[in-house]
């Protein structure tokens, strides 16, 4: 499929390419990676008043002038968007859609899947000789050849769920249309007439809240003798999980007053002596981390390592019980995933910038055009996006679990990248603008166009302004003027920014632990709890997403000279392109960040491991750089059954 493309849009023949992908072809992970690969920047046209300043300023001059340019682009757009005649004309013009990579397949079926399984369909296409397929049958052959699914084989509850237990696990999930095709074939068998079909396809968070209740009901039958759970855990592909689903949290251990008569396996799944448990979960969880980066093959990837990490993280620094830790081997642990990460970034992280946002949002400027797809896909009359400045993802899982504890949500969990360097005015503002930072060079050391940012973007999805709303600053939501913003009835786009967590991170005195304590002392008053029920109430969908995560840190000295933006913020200094910054950080242990999708104005010394440029031997929590925890963050759309 690669060779396929690079041969279609011309590439290594054409320095600057005007690509009409109206189906997201380039969006796809492996497509996008070859083509960064081959020397290419792959630029979005969607604002085009942002696009014409980028044009005119790095563009225009190198064509006009008829030299090589620095970079070869591909200037991707889809068939929304009518590229103004002089662009048009000074490019060369390329297009690709999938009725030309799959002529033999439904188009309407295949534009619904997003751009993530193009490969594998492919893999399995191109070995296709039969006839021209429909509608159901284009369907059937991609849940046959990418998902290994064949309706016509599951004629028992308990085959699906080791079917999608098994989908699960490896981070797969249908698209909505073959999911709500997939649920109507079976619930047609006699065999599954009753059980609950939809909640094992449809989502991912919706499988495991019910593998959870039915876990629960399991145990209580062992122990009373009882038959009350549909699904037999005992079965042996579905007892192969279960191991790795509890060490994972996809599940929750159940609490039981004593283990006699219960089988040696059903252990993995109850807790009895609580701290011996939380032990075993720690050491599972830092030999997977260890495991897993060995054979990291994408962006997924890092997600189910950061997701564990933060996982560890909740144990490693629990103050309430003394668990006797091997602190060794989470710090080794760490170091191992830090230089992992690193490496990865510095040689994957330019092509994120355009994957498909379809799905989750990938890097957080996809956020806004996820949920305005979202918006169009499903319905949506109106929306709150609640920014959590500076929330790492262990952070979150605390918020996450007193929620839990409170009420009966459910959150549909994703995970995208920050913006690096990971600061505030860089990665918030890309995440309201849904822009890359190039665009928005005059103000990146700055949050002040934050508003401006939102309400351009909604406004070009056609959104009037009075129904687009912006308000930062929020601590305990009583702030003045929030009320009217959520009360007012023509409200549908409204962005939020929390910040509690970043005034946590700069008062900061006993690191992580006491990060943890705060927010959860913070949450016992309710103030955050009150207010998504308030929101949902009114009718609003909430998402909660956060700008960058942060770090325990180490003080190495202060750089000289330099842009420092802001106080936490003190694993990044920034200088001036031209400015001779060799001795200003000589040495100091960092790196110069390359700077993908960020102005060239500047020059971004990154501090390596866990230091910052503070004072000798400082410890806080800070942010800036390049580490799991700054660099991969929350995005989660939340909602409460009623």
């Amino acid at each position: 499929m690669i060779d396929y493309v690079i041969e279609k849009i011309g590439l290594n023949v054409y320095d600057v390419i005007l690509l009409c992908d109206r189906d997201g072809i380039l969006l796809e992970e492996s497509v996008a990676g070859e083509i960064n690969k081959s020397g290419y920047e792959i630029i979005e046209y969607q604002d085009p008043d942002m696009f014409r300043y980028y044009y005119e300023r790095n563009v225009r001059s190198v064509i006009d002038s008829g030299s090589m340019p620095d970079k070869k682009l591909i200037i991707r757009y889809d068939k929304r968007h009518i590229l103004p005649y002089d662009i048009q004309k000074a490019c060369y013009n390329a297009s690709i859609s999938l009725s030309d990579i799959f002529p033999k397949l439904s188009y309407d079926v295949l534009k619904e899947l997003g751009s993530d399984i193009y490969k594998n369909i492919f893999e399995a296409y191109k070995t296709y000789n039969g006839r021209r397929l429909g509608d159901r049958d284009t369907m059937n052959f991609v849940l046959r050849y990418v998902y290994g699914i064949v309706p016509e084989l599951i004629n028992n509850f308990t085959a699906l769920v080791k079917l999608f237990i098994s989908l699960y696990y490896k981070q797969m999930e249908l698209p909505e249309i073959l999911g709500r095709y997939l649920c109507d074939v079976l619930s047609d068998k006699n065999s599954l007439e009753g059980y609950p079909i939809n909640e094992v396809i449809l989502s991912k968070e919706s499988f495991f809240k019910f593998l959870q209740k039915q876990w629960e009901l399991y145990v209580q039958d062992l122990l009373n003798n009882t038959r009350n759970s549909i699904i037999d855990f005992s079965d042996q592909d579905i007892k192969a999980y279960m191991d790795n689903l509890f060490t994972e949290k996809y599940l929750e251990p159940v609490k039981v007053d004593g283990i006699d008569g219960l089988p040696v396996w059903v252990r993995a799944g109850i807790v009895y002596d609580e701290i011996d448990r939380l032990r075993k979960d720690y050491d599972g969880l830092l030999d997977k981390i260890n495991d897993s980066v060995k054979s990291v093959k994408s962006f997924k990837d890092w997600f189910n390592i950061a997701s564990m990490w933060a996982e560890a993280l909740l144990i490693y620094h629990r103050v309430d019980v003394d668990l006797k830790l091997d602190k060794e081997k989470f710090a080794y642990t760490g170091q191992v995933l830090d230089n992992s990460f690193n490496r990865w970034l510095l040689d994957n992280y330019r092509y994120l910038t355009s994957l498909s946002y379809v799905r989750s949002p990938v890097m957080v400027h996809h956020i806004p055009w996820h949920i305005n797809y979202k918006m169009r896909k499903m319905s949506y009359n109106k929306f709150a996006l609640i920014v959590m400045d500076g929330m790492s993802l262990d952070d979150w899982y605390v918020i996450r679990d007193y929620l839990k504890q409170v009420d009966d949500w459910t959150m549909e969990s994703a995970l995208s990248f920050a913006w690096i360097p990971t600061i505030t005015s860089v990665s918030r503002q890309a995440l309201f603008s849904g822009e890359v930072p190039v665009y928005f060079k005059d103000t990146l050391f700055s949050t002040n166009s934050d508003a401006v940012h939102w309400k351009r973007f909604w406004l070009n999805q056609g959104l009037n302004s009075d129904s687009v709303f912006y308000m930062r600053n929020i601590f305990d939501f009583s702030e003045e003027g929030l009320s009217d913003i959520i009360d007012n009835r023509r409200a549908k786009a409204v962005g939020l920014v929390v910040n509690i967590i970043d005034r946590i991170m700069h008062g900061q005195q006993l690191s992580v632990e006491g990060m943890h304590q705060d927010i959860r002392l913070w949450l016992k008053k309710g103030y955050f709890e009150r207010f998504l029920k308030e929101l949902q109430s009114k009718g609003y969908e909430i998402f909660i997403a956060s700008d960058h995560g942060n770090i325990s840190s180490v003080g190495q000295g202060k750089a000289q000279g330099g842009i420092f933006v802001e106080k936490a913020a003190e694993r990044v200094v920034v200088y001036d392109s031209g400015y001779d910054y060799g001795k200003a950080v000589d040495g100091y242990r960092s790196f110069k960040w390359p700077g993908f999708g960020l102005p060239e104005d500047y020059s971004y010394l990154i501090c390596d491991d866990r230091y910052t440029y503070s004072a000798q031997g400082e410890r806080a929590i800070s942010h800036g750089g390049t580490s799991i925890q700054e660099v991969i963050v929350p995005f989660i759309h939340i909602r409460r059954e009623d």
